[in-house]
């Protein structure tokens, strides 16, 4: 690239009109490629077009409503199916990308330096590619933790009662988000009152405005989680895998290097990239002291993995997965940078660590791109199970034409019956995934068909003994009274020598409490 290019480009990044822009472009493209690759779920839409059945005050015991409530509104206007869930997370990321860049400028008190940070989100295994994949919540997670990081960042400032009330609706949204956001504006607080400007702002009366609206934000799902037949110790001991296994120095040893693993997994390959580039900044002698906000972020780090370190040693937690470091290492990027900016290093595009950095960044974006459209366009008859290119929309033609017309679904996994009910989106849905779950339409239809359905390649071809007693506990259908079982043997999209195997019994209508 010319110098002029290379200055251009400078530019572009170190305003933040520009620089937002480039995001923009960035987030359309990931999700246009999403829509245009795949017509079926990922893995972690399928929960949530299983759980979002309508409005309801809760769904999961291990996640808060409000990510289901997005699907709820988008599947409204533009009905069920990959666009509504893309529109979704998409337009969460980049707000997320936008939230943490302003609040980066604040803390950096540099654009350019500011921009970097947030594309270090792009070098990240996770938000990097998996996100195109899977994840949801965690999305949003990310977005108001930003936000919440910027509007601190305001108060701190001196910022009237616009950034209290707005500092409010962010902590009740995230209540909303992830039970674990309270780690992170806990952590934040924290590390704010050893702040003098943070302090202040959080000493002030009117904070008890912004913990009334997000008390108020959260009680209706308080609610729920009181009174609601939900197992909450069970999914935060599940997720967490809390328990000392082999002995409590073992099961120590296990959560603490699972800690540390799933830090440097959450970070990678970014982290390390910055690592090589800028490790003088981490040197003790770096010039100065650091700046006051310097020392809040480092406070709030060290707070966040102190709160982790407990449920290690005092909770019996073992596995942290990796994007549960979330919690941890949202404000890791600006930090180091502030670091960057305090060593004085040069990491504009006259540099050579500017270019090299950069152009990682515009080489793992270009990479991200030719991965889903390989993965979607050419490599169907080299994945595993390569569930993007289950056709589900041929499935469901023979379905109807083996006489479903319209009443409740049970499926043996969420894979079938996530995406199933994008083709059926009237048909309360079951699964064996989520037992517990009850469709919230289901008590207003009107009696209708039961149709199983379940993968024969993992079950077999007869009716499986689970979703049979199922039927009969649940839905008070008798699996004796079953007619025969039919098959479906249906070629993969862009495929000619794999197909989908799937069993399934149709009852008549009024079986039991099918509707």
């Amino acid at each position: 690239m010319t110098a002029a290019g290379l200055g251009k480009m400078q530019r572009c990044l170190s305003t933040r009109r520009g620089f937002l822009l480039l995001l923009l472009a960035y987030v359309a493209l990931l999700a246009v490629l999403r829509v245009i690759s795949s017509p079926s779920l990922g893995r972690d839409d399928l929960i949530e077009a299983i759980t979002a059945q309508g409005w309801a005050l809760g769904y999961n015991p291990t996640q808060p409503p409000l990510y289901e409530w997005m699907i709820v509104a988008a599947t409204s206007l533009l009905g069920q199916g990959v666009p509504a869930h893309v529109l979704v997370k998409f337009s969460t990321l980049y707000l997320g990308y936008v939230f943490f860049f302003l609040a980066a400028v604040r803390a950096i008190g540099d654009t350019y330096l500011a921009a970097l940070a947030t594309l270090t989100w792009l070098l990240t295994y996770m938000f990097g590619w998996d996100i195109t994949q899977n994840y949801t919540e965690s999305v949003l997670l990310l977005a108001v933790a930003s936000a919440l990081m910027y509007v601190a960042l305001r108060l701190r400032g001196g910022a009237g009662w616009n950034a209290y009330l707005a500092f409010g609706v962010v902590a009740g949204l995230g209540l909303l988000t992830k039970y674990n956001f309270p780690v992170i504006v806990g952590t934040l607080l924290a590390a704010g009152l050893f702040d003098s400007g943070l302090r202040r702002a959080l000493l002030d009366r009117r904070i008890v405005v912004s913990a009334l609206i997000a008390l108020l934000l959260f009680a209706p799902h308080w609610l729920w989680i009181k009174y609601g037949p939900n197992n909450f110790h069970g999914a935060f001991t599940g997720a967490l895998q809390v328990g000392w296994k082999g002995g409590y120095w073992a099961g120590l040893a296990a959560g603490l290097v699972s800690m540390l693993r799933s830090s440097f997994d959450f970070l990678a390959p970014g982290v390390a990239l910055w690592a090589l580039l800028f490790w003088r900044a981490l040197l003790p002698g770096a010039p100065g002291a650091g700046d006051d906000t310097e020392k809040l972020f480092g406070r709030w780090l060290v707070l966040s993995y102190a709160v982790m370190g407990v449920s290690v040693v005092f909770a019996g937690a073992t596995v942290i997965k990796y994007h549960y470091m979330i919690m941890a290492l949202t404000p890791a990027s600006v930090w180091l940078f502030m670091r960057v900016r305090r060593a004085g290093l040069p990491a504009g595009l006259e540099s050579w660590r500017g270019r090299v950095f950069l152009g990682v960044v515009a080489l793992s974006v270009a990479a991200v791109a030719g991965a889903m459209i390989w993965r979607s366009f050419v490599a169907t008859d080299r994945c595993g199970r390569c569930y993007l290119q289950w056709d589900y929309a041929g499935v469901a033609d023979k379905l109807r034409a083996a006489g479903f017309t319209r009443g409740t679904i049970v499926a043996d996994d969420h894979h079938i019956g996530g995406n199933l009910r994008t083709h059926f989106p009237d048909s309360p849905m079951y699964t064996l995934k989520f037992p517990d779950y009850e469709p919230s339409k289901n008590a207003a239809a009107a009696p209708g068909q039961c149709l199983v359905v379940w993968d024969i390649e993992e079950d077999g071809k007869a009716l499986p003994d689970d979703i049979a007693q199922f039927l009969k506990v649940r839905l008070g259908a008798s699996p004796d009274a079953a007619p025969p079982a039919g098959e479906i043997d249906q070629a993969f999209r862009r495929s000619a020598k794999r197909s989908l195997k799937l069993g399934y019994v149709l009852f008549p209508e009024g079986s039991g409490r099918c509707r």
